[in-house]
């Protein structure tokens, strides 16, 4: 990425930049490129929702065939379309974030103060997370002879 700053690129290509990142990581690169790559044509290779949904526009593909391609509140208004149906999979908070950021009821720096919204698990998952560090921590003081 330094490279194409430095060369003043006029299109620059991501490819899964933030793919091993956690949100707050993948939205600081994602404000660097907005601010470094403004006059520029930014084509981003994404799979995290989060990272594309307030581009100018999503193309989405199978099969390698373009099956949409609009601006992202569009797209999140048909329910065929591929963008919508990958809110589906997403928890409650994190499809009403994606959907406030297309429809403009979040602006970028709120989308950043917003994330560990998308961090936080479910009442049942924190249950059940807790069952299980319970679970392992009796299973190592068994095999400890009772010390932790």
């Amino acid at each position: 990425m330094a490279r194409a700053v430095l060369k003043k690129t006029r299109i620059l290509i991501i490819d899964e930049a933030t793919a091993n990142v956690d949100y707050k990581t993948d939205q600081i690169i994602q404000k660097t490129i907005r601010e470094q790559f403004s006059e520029c044509t930014v084509l981003t290779i994404a799979h995290r929702l989060a990272t594309v949904v307030d581009s100018s526009r999503i193309l989405c593909l199978s099969e390698g065939e373009v099956k949409d391609f609009d601006k992202p509140s569009v797209l999140l208004s048909d329910e065929s379309t591929i963008l919508f149906e990958l809110t589906r999979k997403l928890s409650p908070n994190e499809r009403k974030f994606i959907f406030d950021i297309a429809f403009g009821r979040v602006s970028f720096t709120d989308k950043i103060e917003a994330l560990p919204l998308l961090d936080s698990k479910t009442e049942d998952e924190n249950k059940i997370k807790d069952k299980l560090i319970s679970e392992s921590q009796t299973d190592l003081r068994h095999r400890n002879g009772g010390r932790e």
